[in-house]
């Protein structure tokens, strides 16, 4: 398993332990990575819900350190789907936010598989479902990894 592969289950796993009983603001029903499945009523049941995606990555800096082995530093871009449904929705983001936010602080290093984990923020988007109010924001964070040349290991 890559380096990358094994921070993003990390990741999911993290976000699946967000629920009340755990000390958080909110109870997450799915927690899902490139989920792409349209709004339908089954999706509608699993609300809240987040669906992770890493977007992009860039290789920041070469290194040669330890001698005859280059190592790459990952940028890794990832973004968090927030989707909620009902009246409050703002407080609801609001809520996940917190709580991605605070899921992500208890090891931003993911047991060391990474550097770092770097917040940049949320954008918020509200649409009408079936004559539902669903909210979806979009959490944004780096995370910064090395992984040798050529490999995401």
């Amino acid at each position: 398993m890559s380096n990358l592969t094994s921070i993003l289950d990390a990741l999911q796993t993290r976000l699946e332990s967000i629920a009340i009983t755990g000390s958080y603001n909110t109870d997450v029903q799915t927690v899902s990575h490139w989920r792409s499945a349209n709004f339908d009523e089954t999706l509608l049941n699993e609300l809240p819900s987040l669906n992770i995606r890493d977007v992009s990555d860039e290789y920041v800096e070469r290194s040669s350190y330890p001698a005859n082995s280059i190592r790459i530093l990952h940028k890794l871009n990832v973004e968090v789907d927030i989707l909620v449904a009902g009246d409050d929705i703002p407080n609801q983001v609001y809520n996940l936010v917190a709580d991605i936010e605070k899921a992500l602080a208890v090891d931003e290093t993911f047991s060391g598989l990474a550097l770092r984990t770097e917040p940049q923020g949320y954008e918020f988007v509200t649409s009408e479902h079936a004559e539902q109010r669903i909210g979806i924001a979009v959490y944004k964070f780096f995370i910064h990894f090395y992984a040798q040349k050529f490999s995401t290991t």
